[in-house]
């Protein structure tokens, strides 16, 4: 998109501050949020990476990556990162701005006997066991092996280190342990380890991701998890049994497979880190849609899910208007939901003007990156850009966020806009009903 050329000048920024009382404005302005859906950053809708983008149904901002041991390393020490990455289509999905959840699984139990880990690896360990039950076929690791677990922290090291200098893998999910990597396994494959075994898998990835962007998230709100900072995934969404026990967990904590106070409460995790999940595939989308909506919706809002998927709506078309207004309640429900609340201008001496702004989010979750608010002003001298010290991470669900700045001159244009600090093309579109040049949203 070519932007509008701007004749930047001095300004004099004199106040910066969290709140502002403003005891006359010449004028104030009030603002509501629309009911839009956005798949903004980090937020909304989960699709396959495999997938076709051209034969979904739903926007969306976000694409599902998951990787068998055995593929990642196919030889000790040789990791085929290149393999995944055209498997998963990372180079079209960087194109159109998306970025992905990541999930590592050492048993994904399908049709057929086989093996999530590398034959090297079961050569070395070999005490698991090979499984046919209700889940499917597969082999379940033993995850208390000191030598499996030695060569996991050398993998999750690996895979660090591969997403350093890239902001693509934003959500890493503590696979590994488990079918699926939900940290659970079949009562008749074996037990899960004791939750010392459990923290040391925790501790990999907590080491290893200690620095950069990614966010680490966890099926069940493990105690182990609680020093870490971790967010939470659910991948049973749509199943009220389901749904409950693990509102349950995050609310109340609780026992896990005979292990006292395995799980703790975690009410106030979202307020920091990322709460997401899937659709179960066990669940009829269009018979959830059309019955069951605001049991979901109810979910999410008690969770603050900030995304859906990869088993979600990006392939669901809805039939009807029941339907159609069901699906929209659906995705205006998820994520952070920013806009300007109010805005008071008042022309103070000396030919100054000081911009009184609330930022409020209508969402049900925040948005967790430092990513920078921005104003553009107008003025009889020309524009001006910018950046008050606030924080957006501060804008909590349902929340305000006030600020004020003071400009020199009359301002005769005003423009708001949250940015990336990495990429000035990439921003937040926020629910609101003006005028819009890109992402800057008009208030005056």
């Amino acid at each position: 998109m070519r932007r509008r050329a701007f004749r930047p000048f001095l300004v004099s920024l004199l106040s910066v501050a969290l709140t502002c009382a403003v005891a006359y404005a010449d004028t104030v302005k009030l603002f509501s949020p629309t009911d839009a859906y956005y798949a903004n950053p980090y937020m909304g809708l989960v699709a396959w990476s495999e997938g076709n983008p051209t034969g979904l149904k739903q926007d969306f901002s976000l694409v599902y990556v998951d990787v068998t041991w055995a593929e990642m390393e196919p030889e000790r020490g040789v990791f085929d990162f290149s393999a995944l990455e055209k498997r998963c289509q990372f180079p079209l999905w960087k194109s159109l701005g998306k970025r992905a959840v990541f999930r590592l699984v050492l048993d994904e139990p399908s049709t057929k006997t086989h093996m999530d880990i590398p034959q090297w690896l079961y050569d070395m360990t070999g005490d698991g066991v090979f499984y046919s039950t209700s889940y499917g076929k597969g082999y379940c690791p033993n995850y208390s092996n000191p030598v499996l677990i030695q060569e996991h922290e050398r993998l999750v090291k690996a895979l660090a280190g591969w997403f350093w200098d890239d902001d693509f893998i934003t959500f890493v999910q503590l696979g590994s342990v488990g079918h699926w990597g939900e940290w659970h396994i079949h009562p008749d494959v074996m037990k899960m380890p004791e939750i010392e075994t459990l923290s040391v898998y925790l501790e990999h990835y907590a080491k290893a991701f200690v620095y950069g962007d990614v966010m680490l998230m966890m099926r069940r709100p493990f105690s182990i998890g609680l020093d870490v900072g971790i967010g939470l995934f659910n991948d049973s969404l749509g199943i009220a049994q389901e749904d409950q026990r693990w509102l349950g967990w995050i609310c109340d904590g609780g026992d896990y497979e005979g292990q006292t106070g395995g799980i703790s409460a975690m009410p106030d995790a979202w307020k920091t880190y990322a709460v997401g999940g899937e659709i179960s595939s066990e669940v009829n989308k269009k018979k959830l849609v059309k019955n069951e909506s605001e049991s979901l919706i109810a979910t999410l809002e008690a969770s603050h899910s900030s995304w859906i998927g990869p088993n979600g709506f990006t392939d669901f078309s809805p039939v009807g208007k029941a339907q159609k207004r069901a699906l929209a309640s659906i995705l205006s429900t998820i994520g952070y939901r920013l806009y300007v609340s109010r805005l008071a201008v008042v022309e103070m001496q000396e030919g100054k003007t000081k911009l009184d702004v609330t930022l409020s989010n209508a969402g049900i979750a925040p948005f967790y990156f430092g990513w920078k608010v921005k104003l553009r002003v107008q003025t009889s001298d020309g524009y001006v850009v910018l950046e008050p010290s606030v924080n957006v991470n501060d804008v909590l669900s349902e929340s305000d966020l006030p600020f004020c700045v003071t400009v020199d001159g009359k301002v005769l244009g005003l423009e708001i806009g949250v940015f990336n600090p990495d990429d000035a093309d990439e921003g937040i579109l926020l629910v609101m009903d003006t005028s819009r040049d890109g992402y800057w949203q008009r208030l005056i």
